[in-house]
C-alpha cells in the first residue's frame, strides 16, 4: 500500500529534500561558472545550466528509485519524465550546433562593399 504524504518517514523526506536540493545547486553552479567565465550570462549558460538540472534530477530520481523504500513512480510520469529530457538534451545541442554553424558562416563570407 502507497503512504500518503503526510505520512512518509522523516527518511523519505530526507531523499526527496536531496532529490530536489542538489540539482538546484548543480544549477547554481553551472550559472556561477558562466558568469564568472565572461561576467555575462548571454552565451548560453542558462541554458547549459537548465540541462543540467534536468539531468541531475533525472539521475538522482533514478538512482533513488532503485532503493527499496525509495520514490515509486508511476510509469508514466517516468516516460514524461525521460521524454522531457530527451527534448531538453537534443534542443540544447541542435541550438549549440546551429550557433557554432552561423557563426563560422558568417565568419567566412567576406563583406561585400557596394561600389
Amino acid at each position: 500500500m502507497r503512504e500518503s504524504v503526510m505520512e512518509m518517514s522523516l527518511g523519505l523526506w530526507i531523499i526527496l529534500g536531496a532529490v530536489l536540493l542538489f540539482p538546484f545547486l548543480s544549477f547554481l553552479f553551472v550559472v556561477s561558472l558562466g558568469y564568472w567565465n565572461n561576467r555575462n550570462l548571454d552565451l548560453g549558460e542558462m541554458r547549459r545550466a537548465i540541462t543540467v538540472f534536468f539531468i541531475v534530477l533525472f539521475g538522482l530520481l533514478v538512482a533513488v528509485s532503485f532503493f527499496p523504500g525509495g520514490v515509486d513512480l508511476p510509469k508514466e510520469i517516468q516516460g514524461l519524465f525521460a521524454g522531457t529530457v530527451a527534448t531538453i538534451i537534443g534542443f540544447y545541442f541542435g541550438s549549440r550546433t546551429s550557433e557554432t554553424k552561423s557563426k563560422s558562416d558568417a565568419e567566412a563570407e567576406p563583406d561585400a562593399q557596394p561600389q
